[in-house]
Formats: structure tokens, sequence, C-alpha cells
């Protein structure tokens, strides 16, 4: 004998309704994903688009400067000669020699001053006297014409040994400027010192020009 089992309702499913389903954690990361890309396009976009910006630009120039220094030259007319060259000298004996330097800078001097490099035997460069005048003359001191007293009187070895103890007081006024020098020696009288017989004391000498400064 069949037995009619009761049949259950069911909603009929209105057309065009899907049933809901929960994603899967795959999806969801899948989801997240998806959206990411286009952000990050866009993004990347955004920099690039500032890049471009800022390769617009715009340049202005002041070229050629440049730095050149000017000079202080002094030259004199001795040809590398010594001035003077004195040999067998005794007590009593004296003598003179001249030169004329002449300046050529481009900048304004400060001073030129002469100062020494006495070598040899100190005894007899502390025996023999020395002086140095500014002036005008010829080479051969003929026409010597002092400009004032003595930059220097003393023994040769008590000379100047560099421009801050150096000696002068000629301020060149342009290039082309002349001062002339006499050099003055004696081995004084009664100076018979047998300690400097035979010996021989050299001095070169030096003229040295510094520029003014700027304060």
């Amino acid at each position: 004998m069949t037995t009619d089992r009761p049949v259950r309702s069911r909603r009929a499913r209105r057309p065009g309704r899907r049933a809901a389903v929960n994603p899967s954690p795959r999806t969801g990361r899948a989801t997240v994903a998806a959206v990411a890309v286009p952000l990050g396009l866009v993004v990347s976009g955004l920099l690039v688009w500032e890049s471009s910006y800022a390769a617009f630009f715009d340049q202005t120039e002041n070229p050629g400067n440049a730095w050149t220094t000017g000079e202080v030259v002094l030259t004199d007319d001795d040809a590398d000669a010594a001035a003077f060259t004195v040999a067998d000298m005794v007590p009593g004996k004296r003598g003179a020699g001249c030169v004329t330097v002449t300046y050529g800078g481009t900048v304004a001097s400060q001073g030129v001053r002469v100062f020494g490099e006495v070598t040899g035997d100190p005894a007899l460069a502390g025996e023999l006297d020395f002086a140095v005048e500014q002036g005008t003359a010829s080479a051969t001191c003929a026409a010597f014409t002092a400009a004032g007293p003595a930059v220097y009187s003393g023994k040769l070895r008590g000379i100047g040994t560099g421009w801050t103890s150096g000696h002068g007081t000629w301020v060149p006024l342009a290039a082309g400027d002349k001062r002339s020098y006499r050099f003055t020696y004696a081995l004084p009288k009664n100076r018979y010192d047998a300690t400097i017989q035979g010996k021989t004391t050299t001095l070169k000498v030096v003229w040295e020009a510094q520029s003014v400064e700027e304060p």
C-alpha cells in the first residue's frame, strides 16, 4: 500500500534573481588585488606627469668672467754684472758703484726697498763701512745727485735682509718710474786686524716692490 508523503512547499524563484553566494577567501584576495593594480597605475601616472612638468625650464647666462692678477716688476741696468769688484783692498780704501732701477708694474706699489744677502768672511763684513743712497745718476755714478740722506749707513753686515728690514723711501708713481742707487764702501783707516787679511766677503743686492693691499 502506497503511503503519500507530505510535499514540502518551496518558494518559487523569481525570474532574474540569483541566490547569494558567499565569497571564498581566495575570491576576496583576488578582488583586492584587482583594485590595487588600477590604483597603482593612477599613482604612477601622477609621478610621470609631475616629472614631465618639471622638464620645462629656462636659463640666462653671464659668460666670460675671469680674474687676472696685476704685476709688480723691477728691472735694473747692471746686466747681471756686479756694481763693483774690489781686489787687494787695504785700510783707507774706498769706492762707489751705481745701479738704476726701473718700475714696470701694472698696479700701484707701496714702495721699493733695498736689502742684501751678505756671505763670506763675517769679520771683514763687520769691518767694512757701507752706505746706500737714492737719487739720480748715470750707471757710472758720474752725475749722481742724492735725493736725501742715505737710506742705510753702517757696517756691511748690518744691511737689511728682507722687505721688513729693508731700506728706501721710493714709491713708484707709474710704470717707467726710475731711481738710481749709489753704494759707497770703505775699509776704515787704522784697522790693522790680521784676522781680515786675505779674506773675501760678498754682497748680493736685492730690490723688492710690493703692491698696495686693498682695505
